[in-house]
């Protein structure tokens, strides 16, 4: 009941903030996922609307130098920690006609009758080095290694790329140097652009590293090997130019060729730390970085608590970045918290932040100072050691304000008899007050008090109807995960209906979502091999948990083939026979 409430409460934010005018916080930023380009490579930007989702198609300024195409849209709506936000994101591929050090941008878009203007960015395009992507055939590769002196915990960017003219059967498979004493980092996900060479249009495939050694050496990095898979036709078999490539009865007449590329070798020598002008608390952060503190709210009363953030962030080998000391306060209690910690990898190396907090409980009041908090780093850049600091704050204590317990009595007069005075009743409570022995004589002894009665049953009752609350609310929980579990075949069998007949990713990813809402299971990335053993444990026979099995099998192969594009109907009927016998043994 809990869940349905949380839902419906909000969907009825979303409802109202969507409802809601558009904010006055529109912002536009403009992005590129690369720095630099060859001569005839392509690059992804974006341009994304915050604020609203209500704005017209960008205006891309000072692209006059390259080849823009299209790529969509797409819209985000997000709620974290209550807060209602709303994005638009456009995305194009640009292609340079010449070298030269560009200024891209910025983007303006114009929302409810307010024009709104990007931050520009810098583009590097310069020609491709001669026996780099001067390759020939299909398919080769390349690898760029960003410097080769470096420092113990310094990223360096390590770059691959691979070229093909000719159709991908398959994912390329890379394989990487494996050098003692080098640790490799992925910077995100391979990228897809397309490259120009010598006339030919290629695809390229760009996968970006960061590589650090944590101890002062020479490092030799191997050639790293990638496996490209492509298609080719071979009508040897009597096929003849002219004839499709089709399957007759499981053979094919167009095939899958691996291609090995390696890339050329490198050297990195990593140099010690220099000695001069090493800080006393310097524990091997390499990179960038800044710090920051504050403290919320700067003004309380005694016993109450105030909350003190510390936060340092930078880019380099973000996960050196140590835990800061709170110094000892006579005059505060302080309980820290537990650090958190971010790290994001991006195109230029890897950045991120730690956050430290304390909470502050004063004992006095009066203005108490927190000291500054230090760190010390080696920017690898300027080959030296920088510090950064955050300044004193103060925390205003006020007295907590409670009343007095009790009221002065005013000062006694010398010598002066204190008169006796006769008890007066100024009042009765609740009880009745016997002002004699004689009242309580005549009170006569009766039956147990009724009130007594109630506050000694009334909490057991409460906590049985709460345990039995709760146990209801689990059973219709139960019940109802287990009809929604029932409905998944009728929901299979309306997908499979609406799925054209030779989509066979579609038809595997509705077999895979089946087996995983059926059985209650988290996600949908399970292998053929695994929903065969889930449908049997869960009751299933082996014959029709394997068969199943197998059809996911022969699905997938063709999803991840060249096989496209085949006829699935059979498939379906198949699925839909094997399902209704498995239903009869399924819970």
């Amino acid at each position: 009941m809990r869940g349905v409430a949380a839902f419906l409460a909000a969907a009825l934010a979303i409802l109202c903030a969507a409802a809601a005018p558009a904010a006055a916080s529109v912002s536009v930023e403009l992005g590129v996922d690369r720095s630099e380009v060859y001569l005839g490579e392509s690059a992804n930007l974006t341009v994304t609307v915050s604020g609203t989702m209500d704005a017209g198609e960008p205006s891309l300024e000072n692209m006059g130098d390259f080849i823009v195409r299209g790529g969509g849209a797409s819209s985000r709506i997000s709620i974290v920690n209550g807060s209602f936000s709303k994005s638009k994101s456009y995305s194009y591929e640009i292609v340079p006609r010449r070298t030269g050090i560009f200024t891209l941008g910025p983007a303006t878009v114009t929302a409810a009758g307010n024009t709104y203007r990007s931050n520009s960015l810098s583009l590097t395009v310069s020609k491709a080095p001669s026996g780099e992507t001067d390759g020939s055939g299909p398919v080769f590769a390349t690898a760029t290694l960003e410097m080769e002196t470096a420092y113990p915990g310094q990223e360096i960017l390590y770059k691959l790329s691979v070229y093909h003219s000719a159709q991908l059967a398959d994912r390329v498979t890379l394989t990487l140097p494996d050098v003692p004493g080098l640790t490799f980092t992925p910077l995100g996900e391979p990228a897809n652009h397309t490259a120009m060479i010598r006339g030919v249009r290629y695809g390229l495939i760009e996968a970006s590293y960061a590589v650090s050694a944590q101890e002062p050496g020479t490092y030799e990095i191997a050639p790293a090997r990638m496996d490209v898979p492509i298609v080719v036709s071979d009508r040897r078999g009597g096929g003849g130019p002219g004839f499709p490539d089709v399957d007759f009865f499981g053979f094919s007449w167009r095939q899958k060729r691996n291609v090995p590329v390696y890339t050329k070798e490198f050297t990195l020598k990593v140099e010690p730390f220099p000695d001069h002008g090493r800080p006393a608390d310097f524990g091997g952060l390499v990179g960038r970085f800044s710090l920051t503190a504050q403290v919320s709210p700067a003004r309380i009363k005694a016993n109450e608590s105030a909350t003190l953030t510390v936060k340092v962030s930078g880019q380099g080998n973000v996960r050196a970045i140590p835990d800061l000391a709170m110094p000892r306060q006579d005059l505060l209690k302080v309980y820290p918290d537990k650090p958190l910690f971010e790290e994001q990898p991006g195109p230029a190396g890897t950045s991120g932040a730690k956050t430290m907090k304390w909470a502050l409980v004063p004992q006095a009041a009066g203005t108490i100072e927190i000291p500054a908090f230090s760190l010390s780093f080696f920017d690898p850049i300027a080959k030296t050691y920088k510090e950064t600091s955050t300044p004193v704050l103060s925390l205003a204590v006020d007295p907590d304000g409670r009343p007095e317990s009790a009221t002065p009595a005013p000062p006694a007069v010398p010598g002066a008899a204190a008169a006796k005075k006769q008890v007066e009743v100024l009042g009765q409570d609740i009880q009745t007050i016997h002002e004699s022995l004689s009242g309580l004589a005549e009170a006569s002894p009766g039956g147990p008090d009724p009130v007594l009665i109630v506050l000694l049953v009334l909490p057991a009752a409460i906590w049985l109807s709460c345990l039995l609350a709760r146990r209801l609310s689990r059973k219709s929980e139960k019940l109802a995960r287990a009809m929604g579990a029932r409905k998944s075949f009728a929901a299979l069998e309306k997908t499979m209906r609406a799925l054209p007949g030779n989509d066979a990713e579609g038809l595997w990813k509705a077999c895979c979502a089946y087996v995983s809402a059926r059985l209650l299971l988290p996600g949908s990335g399970l292998t053929p091999a695994e929903a065969a053993r889930k449908l049997q444990e869960a009751g299933a026979s082996a014959e029709d948990a394997e068969k199943f099995g197998a059809i996911l099998a022969r699905l997938e192969g063709s999803v991840f083939t060249s096989r496209t594009g085949l006829s699935v109907e059979k498939d379906k009927e198949e699925i839909a026979a094997v399902i209704k016998s498995m239903e009869k043994n399924l819970p």
